[in-house]
């Protein structure tokens, strides 16, 4: 009987991995990474921590973890923590470490930041140029239980906003170049359309055809292909959500779509450091980030803690890069700390308000004054009557000191001289003598090799 009871099993196995088989890699990876004892500790202490109201304690308790694993596997860590007067090497508190960006990094050759308990094969190069086109190069784990938790964090994401994970995802298209249309059927989602780098005319014809439920990509391809799909009447049935990352999505781009699609729009917030997709925003319009990832902290200048209400620096630590932990990571960006923990959506997690632009993006006047891109569009577009609905989108250019020039992409067909003629004088009339601010249109949105639209343009760059 139990002969007969192994062959049975035997085969069900074999079936199981044939499906697997079938269903892709990365289907394989999400079982055996879901049947890890670390990870299914790891997800069974959250439940109860959230069932319990003990979230807070949860959190801390994997923060210290997260710094003791790096005390003790990754040199420079070490250093650090033996080097800070007063505070014991074991069991620091996270507010006890210093605030580290990537030029912290930069201070000591690589390896001295990676754990020594993940082999090599374990790891992978990463080498990203951000959005501000500052070229970085960092590992990231490979480790199954980190991919798992972060899977887990991705499909609760989309449950937010789909009610369920979507079977049918479009990603949108990055610059012009290549034409081609490619399935992916072997991925996290069972089918994914890319129309990356397709000209409009062919995603719109593709997009139709494919009846995607959810549309993601970067904040301006995603409007730009929507806004594509309403103008030929070819916006999907199936559509129940739209959701960007990285770049800004203007106000009046988000009011464009929603009633365009009659779907809502969400947000991700992400770090190539620290995993990627690192918080999701929900229907209040909070930015939600899951405990399985790691924790955000809102910081002033100072690095203490901002006073709610108020906007800070996002300094965060990531729970899955145990590759090359990062603990305490400003990230560059700017959010808001909400006035209460408690979220209008129902959700436990950990939030921060409105992401604000990056710091990155500032344009300082002669006079001190520091304006972001998202400022001067709010003076330039939206506040002048029937100039939004004309815009594709737009970046500045920095000409000399206190010196730019904002160049914008018109949609076909635009009374492009009358709209730049009212956008200079409201330009003039709010910025000279303090900055002097030039309207130009223009027909490409300059983009870095790596295909990221920037906006902001500084000097000395080509």
């Amino acid at each position: 009987m139990r002969r007969r009871s192994g062959a049975v099993n035997l085969r069900r196995s074999s079936a199981g991995w044939a499906r697997g088989g079938r269903a892709g890699l990365n289907a394989v990876l999400r079982g055996l990474s879901a049947a890890s004892p670390e990870f299914r500790a790891t997800v069974r202490g959250l439940s109860a921590a959230v069932a319990t109201g003990a979230l807070h304690d949860w959190l801390a308790a994997r923060a210290a973890a997260v710094v003791e694993a790096a005390r003790r596997d990754s040199p420079a860590y070490h250093a650090l923590l033996r080097g800070l007067p007063g505070i014991p090497s074991r069991a620091a508190p996270l507010a006890a470490l210093p605030v580290m960006d990537k030029q912290t990094f930069r201070g000591a050759p690589l390896e001295q930041w990676l754990s020594r308990r993940l082999p090599h094969l374990m790891r992978r190069e990463v080498a990203t140029s951000g959005s501000s086109g500052d070229p970085f190069v960092f590992f990231r784990s490979r480790r199954l239980t980190d991919y798992a938790m972060t899977l887990r964090a991705m499909r609760e994401f989309d449950r937010w906003a789909l009610a369920a994970p979507p079977a049918r995802m479009v990603s949108t298209w990055s610059e012009e170049g290549v034409q081609e249309i490619r399935h992916e059927l072997r991925s996290i989602y069972p089918r994914r359309l890319y129309v990356t780098n397709l000209s409009p005319e062919v995603a719109v014809d593709a997009v139709r055809a494919f009846q995607p439920q959810i549309i993601d990509g970067r904040a301006q391809a995603v409007f730009r292909l929507v806004d594509a799909l309403a103008r030929a009447d070819a916006l999907p049935t199936s559509l129940r959500a739209v959701r960007f990352t990285q770049e800004t999505l203007f106000e009046h781009q988000r009011r464009h779509i929603e009633h365009a699609a009659g779907v809502p729009v969400f947000a991700r917030y992400g770090s190539e450091e620290l995993t990627g997709a690192f918080a999701h925003s929900c229907r209040a319009g909070r930015y939600h980030v899951h405990p399985l990832i790691g924790c955000v902290e809102i910081l002033d200048a100072s690095g203490r803690s901002t006073p709610r209400g108020e906007t800070g620096r996002i300094v965060a630590t990531s729970f899955v890069n145990t590759a090359m932990p990062f603990i305490r990571y400003d990230t560059g960006d700017m959010a808001q700390r909400p006035a209460t923990d408690t979220c209008p959506c129902g959700s436990p997690y950990p939030s921060f308000g409105s992401l604000e632009v990056s710091r990155r993006h500032g344009i300082r006047a002669r006079d001190g004054r520091v304006f972001t891109d998202a400022l001067l569009a709010q003076y330039l577009i939206l506040d002048i009557g029937g100039v939004s609905p004309h815009v594709l989108g737009f970046q500045y250019r920095q000409l000399g000191e206190a010196h730019w020039r904002m160049e914008v992409g018109f949609h076909h067909g635009a009374a492009c001289a009358e709209l730049l003629r009212r956008m200079q004088a409201r330009a003039d009339t709010l910025f000279l003598p303090a900055l002097t601010l030039e309207i130009s249109s223009t027909d490409t949105l300059w983009r870095t090799e790596a295909g990221k639209r920037v906006l902001v343009k500084p000097l000395g760059v080509s």
